[in-house]
C-alpha cells in the first residue's frame, strides 16, 4: 500500500530497457522515478503499478526464472492461455508471430512502433486477447468454487476478499449483504483501453478490448447491453433526458476539481462543442450530458454529477463525495 509510482509510460521501439535494479532505483535508462512508498499513504489502499513491479522482481529473484518463463509455467499453461505472453515481440508456443491491433492516439493516429514496449510486465506488459482473459476469469471462478484447475483456490479466495476500498488484491470487488456480486477493473496503456467484469453467482464473465484511447464510451455502451439482455448488476441501463444549458452556466462549471482536502486533482472539466467535457487525473477523456441545471451524467459510465454551492465557488458530488473546484487567487 502507498507504493509509487502508480503508473508506467513505456518505452519507443528499439529504445534502451532499464533491467530489474534500474526500474526499482529510478536510474537511467528508467524512465520512471524511484519506486518507494508514500508515507502519505502506508497501511492505506492506493492504486499501485509500482508495487506490481516489485512483486515481478521478488517472483524473478525467488524463482530463479524470467517473468515470462514463470507466469507460462504457473498461469498460461495451466489455464490454456496459449495466445497470451509477457514476451517482445508476441509469439505463441509454436513460434508464429501473433497479429497485434496496433494502438490508436485520442486524435486516431497510430502509436509510433503500433505500441510501447514495458519491462514493467507485472504491471502493464501482458499481451493477451479476450477469449483467452476470459480462460483466466473462467480458472479465477472455479478456484474461488473451490476447485484446483490450475489456480490456487486459497490464494484466489484471498484475491477476491475485499481488503479497503472496494477493492481485493488487483481487483475491484462489489458486495451486497456479503455476496460478491461483482469482479471488475478496467486497463489502459497509450494506444488501448480494456475492462472486464465477472459476475460469481451467475457464472458469467465478460471481456472489452479496444486499440483507442477513446474507447471508454464504447467499453462502457457494450458492458450496458450485455448487462441489461442478461440482467448483470452493478452496470444499470438509465434512459435520461438531456437538457440544454446557456454557454455561461457550462463555464461556470469548467475548472480544476480537487481531492475533498484540495491536496490533488481528481478531475478537470471544459467546454468544446457547446457541451461541457472531463479528463480525468490520468488524462482519460470524459463527456457529461447535462439533465438538470445542476446535475450531470456521463454517459461513459452512467455516473452522475451534481453542482452545488461551496462558499465562493462550487464542488462537485459523486455519490456523497464532494470534490471542491479550485479558486484562483486574484
Amino acid at each position: 500500500a502507498g507504493v509509487v509510482p502508480t503508473d508506467f509510460a513505456g518505452y519507443a521501439q528499439g529504445a534502451a530497457l532499464p533491467k530489474n535494479a534500474q526500474l526499482v532505483h529510478g536510474e537511467p535508462p528508467a524512465d520512471s522515478k524511484a519506486i518507494v512508498i508514500d508515507p502519505a499513504f502506508k497501511g492505506r489502499f492506493r492504486y499501485c503499478g509500482g508495487g506490481y513491479t516489485l512483486a515481478q522482481v521478488f517472483a524473478e529473484d525467488v524463482s530463479g526464472e524470467p517473468f515470462e518463463t514463470l507466469m507460462r509455467r504457473l498461469v498460461f499453461a495451466p489455464v490454456g492461455m496459449g495466445n497470451s505472453s509477457f514476451d517482445r515481440p508476441v509469439a505463441d508456443d509454436e513460434g508464429r508471430g501473433l497479429k497485434i491491433a496496433l494502438g490508436h492516439r485520442e486524435d486516431g493516429a497510430a502509436i509510433e512502433g503500433g505500441w510501447r514496449v514495458y519491462p514493467e510486465m507485472a504491471a502493464a506488459g501482458l499481451w493477451t486477447t479476450a477469449a483467452d482473459y476470459l480462460r483466466f476469469l473462467m480458472a479465477l471462478l472455479a478456484a474461488y468454487e473451490g476447485h484446483d484447475d490450475g489456480v490456487s483456490p486459497d490464494i484466489v479466495r484471498q484475491m477476491l476478499t475485499v481488503t479497503g476500498d472496494g477493492y481485493g488484491l488487483g481487483v475491484h470487488l462489489d458486495e451486497s449483504d456479503a455476496t460478491l456480486e461483482r469482479v471488475f477493473h478496467g486497463g489502459g496503456n497509450p494506444g488501448y483501453r480494456s475492462y472486464f467484469a465477472m459476475f460469481p453467482e451467475r457464472r458469467d464473465a465478460i471481456v472489452i478490448m479496444a486499440n483507442s484511447e477513446v474507447a471508454y464510451p464504447f467499453i462502457f455502451e457494450v458492458l450496458r447491453g450485455a448487462s441489461e439482455v442478461h440482467g448483470w448488476p452493478g452496470t444499470p441501463v438509465r434512459y435520461v433526458v438531456p437538457v440544454t444549458l446557456p454557454r455561461e452556466k457550462l463555464d461556470a462549471y469548467a475548472g480544476v476539481y480537487l481531492t475533498p482536502n484540495r491536496e490533488k486533482r481528481v478531475f478537470t472539466l471544459f467546454v468544446e462543442g457547446g457541451e461541457l467535457q472531463g479528463r480525468n487525473a490520468s488524462a482519460q477523456p470524459f463527456s457529461l450530458l447535462p439533465i438538470a441545471e445542476d446535475v450531470f451524467v456521463s454517459p461513459g459510465d452512467g455516473r452522475e454529477i451534481r453542482f452545488v454551492p461551496d462558499g465562493d465557488g462550487v464542488s462537485a458530488k459523486i455519490g456523497d463525495r464532494l470534490f471542491p473546484k479550485r479558486i484562483r487567487s486574484p
